[in-house]
């Protein structure tokens, strides 16, 4: 009897406390144990849950993954945090499998502190001074869709009914990453390079794994439970053997280069330029502690992924819409044929002459809506954010998935429609800055500016070139996305027509 009371005393006792620690944390959905809310995610679409959670809770809310993470799903408060608090909120929550890919505080976007404010100032001035931001990457944004037209215009011509019916996610991947390929790691991929295949067949598998929902419990609390086989071997076992296998791509490219440096040569790439830097450190005798060959390893990782996989995605994104909605398409090309016409390639200084071509990247970027579960920040300090106690070291999920569905922001959010981006005469663009694809805050995508001049450019030469549309039999539906680093279409064909 004795040890019955003692053990339901010891019982309440842990209830209690349990209790207590929640509620230190904003309301939200109350967690299990061990699990926290894990169980009520949407395997497929846990950004769905989590937008759910946000509807019920209000605009900051904890959820537990099973870690507690504070939730913020309001613009407003998101710029209050990131943009105002922005130091406070800058620092990086790595759980235990991204702590794995990097080996710790290493690369860009998984380090924090004084290693993450080094390489990213780093990062953007040697990126800008291959021309990132001016004319000189716009010239080598032409050359890559220069190339994919003349890829899609070759096969075209093999064609006796002048209609090519393909799937582009291939020719857009080449397209896009020779560009980023190019100030990285120094050369163009070549049509059908089985290198480029090789690193295409890496991404999609490590992408496709990333995001396993055995692995959401593994990251961010119980990592006994990589010994459990649908976490261990089904999971991270594999995850991490297409981590090495990125790894291992990226070090042949360094490798390559250390064979051929010369430090008195003015560097032509991103890697050069980072061994140059680490040369000039050694000489000089400057700390070493921030660059290394794994420090640079992690970075180039980084600002491939940046430079590629956003803007592949959003194009992928782009060409259904069009074969969705064809008097969007029809209203683009005739205001590239009356503005830019059909004999010279259209820039970005045509881009305030096109507001409607502006409002429908635009509404691409907002309504294919691609980062469903931002990578989680962490506060340093105590804070307070609309009365609500955060405690330092707290996991913070900015969810920028949920802003661009605010319908306070944007009115029938579920509905494609440039034409909330212009003005009453339709003449006149007008910008909403809570379009925020790429992040607010100094933690916003190193590639931001990038991405968005590439999807500019190659959206407007595509479509001023060609007509796209559904092949006859096949249904065309906006399905739902795979669920992933970022949310991708199903794989489509398109019928090409030159115009």
């Amino acid at each position: 009897m004795l040890f019955v009371i003692a053990f339901t005393i010891i019982c309440l006792y842990f209830i209690y406390d349990y209790v207590c620690f929640v509620k230190k944390y904003p309301p939200g959905p109350f967690p299990f144990p061990v699990v926290g809310n894990c169980l009520s995610l949407d395997p497929e679409a846990p950004h769905e849950s989590i937008a759910a959670f946000g509807r019920k809770y209000g605009p900051i809310f904890t959820v537990w993954l099973p870690k507690p993470h504070i939730v913020i799903s309001d613009y407003e408060l998101m710029k209050q945090a990131l943009v105002k608090d922005g130091d406070n909120f800058a620092g990086r929550f790595r759980g235990n499998v991204f702590s794995l890919f990097a080996n710790g505080n290493h690369g860009i976007s998984l380090a924090d502190g004084a290693i993450w404010k080094e390489q990213r100032k780093f990062a953007m001035h040697t990126l800008k001074s291959f021309g990132m931001g001016r004319n000189v990457i716009e010239a080598k944004i032409h050359v890559s869709i220069n190339k994919l037209i003349e890829w899609i215009d070759d096969d075209l011509s093999k064609s006796t009914e002048k209609v090519l019916t393909t799937d582009l996610s291939w020719s857009l991947q080449q397209a896009v990453g020779n560009v980023i390929n190019s100030v990285v790691i120094g050369y163009h991929f070549e049509k059908d390079d089985p290198r480029f295949f090789r690193l295409k067949t890496i991404l999609e598998e490590f992408f496709d794994t990333v995001r396993r929902p055995g692995l959401i419990m593994l990251e961010n609390g119980h990592f006994w439970l990589r010994h459990i086989p649908f976490t261990g071997r089904m999971g991270l076992d594999s995850l991490m053997v297409k981590v090495k296998r990125v790894q291992d791509f990226m070090k042949g490219e360094i490798e390559a280069h250390q064979k051929d440096f010369d430090e008195n040569e003015e560097p032509t790439d991103f890697i050069a330029a980072y061994m140059m830097e680490m040369a000039r450190r050694r000489k000089t005798g400057e700390d070493m502690s921030y660059f290394s060959d794994w420090q640079m390893q992690c970075t180039l990782l980084d600002i491939w992924g940046a430079g590629m996989l956003p803007t592949v995605t959003m194009m992928r994104w782009a060409l259904l819409f069009m074969l969705h909605y064809p008097d969007v398409q029809e209203r683009v090309q005739y205001e590239l044929d009356t503005i830019v016409g059909k004999d010279r390639q259209v820039e970005m200084a045509d881009k305030p002459f096109l507001p409607y071509t502006t409002a429908t990247v635009t509404e691409i970027q907002r309504f294919a809506n691609i980062i469903p579960i931002n990578q989680p920040r962490k506060v340093f300090e105590d804070t307070v954010i609309n009365g609500y106690r955060i405690p330092g070291n707290t996991p913070v999920l900015a969810q920028i998935h949920t802003v661009l569905q605010d319908p306070k922001l944007f009115p029938q959010p579920e509905r494609f429609n440039p034409d909330r981006f212009l003005d009453e005469t339709k003449q006149k663009f007008i910008n909403n800055e809570a379009v925020i694809p790429y992040g607010i805050g100094k933690r916003m995508c190193l590639g931001e500016s990038l991405a968005r001049t590439e999807i500019f450019l190659f959206f407007a030469a595509l479509l001023q070139r060609f007509s796209f549309a559904a092949p006859k039999g096949q249904p065309i539906s906006l399905q739902k996305p795979k669920f992933g680093i970022n949310l991708m279409p199903e794989n489509y064909e398109v019928e090409i027509r030159s115009r």
